[in-house]
């Protein structure tokens, strides 16, 4: 139910999981709480795998207008780009979208602009609808490439991932991570903190 989302973690005092039936979501009650760190706990130790698209879409509704300084949100299927509209992300630090399969690239411009504090990304093992990290202008009139800007970030991970453009301004990333990240045709990032690359198992160009 999705009430294991927030409750499920729950210890009887033996220490065993409670056999007591799980609450369900009750969202009008679960907005009058300080979520935001028992959210920020609570995904850090899980995978979406085993919450269902409709409990998702539910925990989704109760962030919405929360502030949240790190966001866990592996494999997070239900996650669509609309999402992050809702979110204030003015105060995010730390965010992990690895195998959000329902993402595009319109997801990435809209973190960009408004997690203009963003440290972390970790975009690992989107392979469907994301494919440009900014973008190549390739008419007569205007050849300009579109770069994506993050002003903050240090670390990025796009490992086994199905991005085929990245062009990013991010003049304190220091750890770029594309292991197997084999669909990439244009790389360029403008910066000058970069210390550790991982372009593994990626074709030889």
């Amino acid at each position: 139910h999705a009430g294991l989302i927030l409750l499920g973690s729950q210890r009887t005092e033996g220490g065993s999981s409670s056999s007591a039936p799980t609450p369900t979501l009750n969202l009008a009650h679960l907005k009058t709480l300080k979520l935001e760190e028992h959210l920020e706990k609570t995904l850090s130790q899980r995978s979406f795998k085993d919450i269902t698209e409709t409990d998702q879409r539910a925990l989704f509704e109760v962030m919405k207008g929360r502030k949240f300084k790190h966001l866990i949100l592996r494999d997070a299927h239900a996650l669509q780009d609309k999402v992050f509209q809702g979110i204030q992300l003015e105060y995010l630090l730390t965010l992990n979208l690895e195998g959000c399969l329902a993402l595009t690239d319109e997801a990435i411009p809209l973190i960009a602009e408004n997690a203009l504090s963003l440290e972390s990304l970790n975009f690992a093992r989107i392979t469907t609808k994301m494919k440009e990290m900014g973008r190549e202008r390739r008419s007569r009139i205007d050849r300009t490439s579109l770069y994506i800007f993050f002003p903050s970030l240090r670390y990025l991970n796009i490992s086994y991932g199905g991005l085929k453009t990245v062009l990013i301004d991010a003049p304190k990333l220091e750890i770029f991570k594309a292991r197997a990240a084999k669909d990439i045709q244009t790389l360029e990032i403008r910066g000058e903190s970069l210390k550790k690359v991982d372009l593994r198992e990626n074709q030889q160009r």
